[in-house]
């Protein structure tokens, strides 16, 4: 039986691609199991503060769109003037300090199935049928909120300092198989 030509021992070394990819499966899982549920029932109180409607001002040379809430809408006096909820475009845009983003799901003429996306510090997909004087909630869900980014930056932080500690511990088995083929 013959001899290997190099006897020396063998290194060992830290794989990326398998923490890296249990990394993003935990994110992934991470992001679905934490994600708040789709409302389309009950819009309570503390949703209705948060749920958003696209409104239509007709300025004479154009349009002018504005955003306010579920609680606003349904509260606002009815000795004032009527807003306007039918969209004149497909999509809009809602510059508001922030872009928030109105898009024309269904047509039907005297109603409309709105899409509300509303991002600031959270994000959030508003569902409701605009009528010209009134509108209806259909759904709700907070599709991201800055709590994510804040766990996935501990996550990321955590993962680093694992895949570091591995590098190390790593280091310090090479030195020493090093060490004991070369006092032999």
């Amino acid at each position: 039986m013959s001899q290997p030509l190099d006897a020396s021992p063998k290194k060992h070394k830290v794989g990326c691609l398998v923490p890296l990819g249990i990394y993003v499966a935990v994110l992934i899982v991470g992001y679905w199991v934490t994600r708040p549920p789709l409302i389309t029932d009950d819009f309570s109180e503390p949703i209705s503060r948060s749920f958003s409607v696209a409104i239509v001002e007709d300025t004479g040379s154009g349009f002018r769109f504005g955003r306010r809430t579920l609680e606003t809408t349904l509260e606002r006096d009815p000795a004032l003037p009527s807003l306007r909820y039918l969209l004149p475009h497909d999509e809009i845009t809602i510059d508001v300090g922030d872009f928030h983003y109105a898009l024309i799901l269904e047509d039907h003429g005297d109603w409309q199935l709105v899409e509300y996306d509303y991002s600031n510090t959270y994000m959030a997909t508003s569902i409701y049928r605009a009528y010209d004087n009134r509108i209806e909630p259909v759904s709700y869900q907070v599709t991201a909120s800055v709590g994510d980014a804040m766990l996935l930056m501990v996550f990321t932080f955590a993962a680093l300092v694992l895949y570091g500690l591995a590098v190390l511990i790593n280091f310090v088995r090479n030195r020493r198989a090093e060490s004991a083929t070369t006092s032999t």
